[in-house]
């Protein structure tokens, strides 16, 4: 009982002491929101030196349903493979939910949503979901992104098992 009570405390106070490493900076969130505007305007416009103007150069993805990807050279490879095979983003939304920043790091939450062509489908595909990216204070005070994931809200399994009538329904 004194284990699992010492254990308890300690836990508490990591989760004090951590809440305090932590600060809500909306001078930071607007800039933030400022950068994710400029990405989303070199997405469309399908330009990767713009886009990878914006990552630390041992920056990591993990993008859903794949492994993930080191490094600012291995990231850019995998934008050109994606444009390359005729994947193309007409449009997209980024919006800054919150950040939390300590020292040279700020995480940031938001959401995005994302229309798009891909190859053989003769219609666009539309995808909402979430993120994480946490940013880099760099030497020149720009913020570079750091480590990136997001996922779709949308289930796709779950759209495959439907029967026809199940989605009548």
């Amino acid at each position: 009982m004194k284990s699992i009570l010492k254990n308890s405390v300690a836990a508490f106070s990591l989760i004090l002491f951590s809440g305090s490493l932590f600060a809500q900076d909306s001078g930071l969130k607007e800039k933030i929101q400022m950068l994710n505007n400029e990405m989303v305007k070199a997405i469309v416009a399908d330009n990767q030196e713009a886009i990878m103007v914006m990552y630390a150069d041992d920056a990591v993805s993990m993008p859903s349903y794949e492994p993930i990807i080191k490094g600012k050279d291995a990231i850019m490879k995998k934008n050109k493979e994606s444009q390359e095979m005729g994947f193309k983003i007409n449009n997209m939304t980024l919006s800054t939910i919150e950040v939390l920043s300590s020292g040279d790091l700020a995480y940031e939450i938001g959401t995005y949503t994302i229309d798009m062509t891909i190859p053989g489908m003769t219609d666009g595909w539309s995808d909402n979901g979430k993120y994480l990216t946490i940013w880099e204070k760099q030497s020149d005070d720009s913020w570079k992104i750091k480590i990136e994931t997001w996922n779709t809200d949308n289930n796709p399994w779950e759209d495959m098992n439907m029967s026809e009538d199940d989605k009548e329904k």
